[in-house]
């Protein structure tokens, strides 16, 4: 059975990602993660093949998208004026102390160098209206800047409508690779992109 994982954030946690992975290796399935609203997914993807110096992921967000999280109890957060730093470490921390706004940390890890590796900066910033994620990567192969303006989700100002759209492309893309393998043609001809971020196989490849 194949599993598509929306929450990526819960694979900071060592033993739920080992557990994963057994499952995966015994029963034949596949272990399936969407880039949500990650940008230069593919890019850092490619980039990992070489060494890496660095990743580091800024994500800011207006203020309420920080309310009911850690940082509410600790700050006011109607009373910014000012962009303000929430957190600045690693991936993983990123991911625990924030598992409703920090997936996209995780995928960023997991695409790229691991979650001890990977900064990750969390601003709340009263001048915006929305989420901005802005990717920055250095290693053998150069150093690239991405950044993407994503507008909230109605339901839920946490998260990205590009994340939820993100879901169903990869549905697409799966069910795409279904019909294909059906209608008896290679799986490879049904490609349109990757959707693992550990392993760059088929679409949906193995977490490795």
């Amino acid at each position: 059975i194949d599993l598509m994982l929306v929450s990526v954030g819960a694979l900071c946690d060592e033993d739920l990602l080992a557990e994963l992975k057994r499952a995966e290796a015994a029963g034949g399935g596949r272990l399936i993660l969407v880039a949500g609203a990650l940008p230069g997914w593919d890019t850092l993807q490619t980039a990992s093949l070489a060494d890496l110096e660095s990743v580091t992921l800024y994500s800011s967000k207006p203020p309420q998208a920080w309310r009911g999280t850690l940082v509410e109890k600790q700050f006011r957060l109607d009373g910014l004026g000012a962009p303000f730093t929430l957190f600045d470490g690693s991936a993983r921390e990123a991911a625990r102390l924030y598992p409703k706004n920090a997936n996209i940390a995780a995928t960023a890890a997991l695409a790229g160098i691991g979650f001890e590796r990977t900064r990750v900066v969390l601003i709340a910033d009263p001048a915006i209206r929305q989420n901005i994620h802005q990717l920055e990567v250095k290693g053998a192969f150069g150093q690239f800047s991405m950044e993407i303006a994503a507008n909230p989700s109605s339901d839920n100002p946490k998260t990205s409508l590009i994340a939820a759209m993100s879901i169903m492309r990869a549905l697409k893309q799966e069910a795409s690779v279904r019909r294909a393998s059906r209608s008896g043609r290679p799986r490879g001809l049904a490609r349109s992109g990757r959707i693992s971020v550990a392993v760059q196989e088929a679409a949906g490849g193995r977490l490795v």
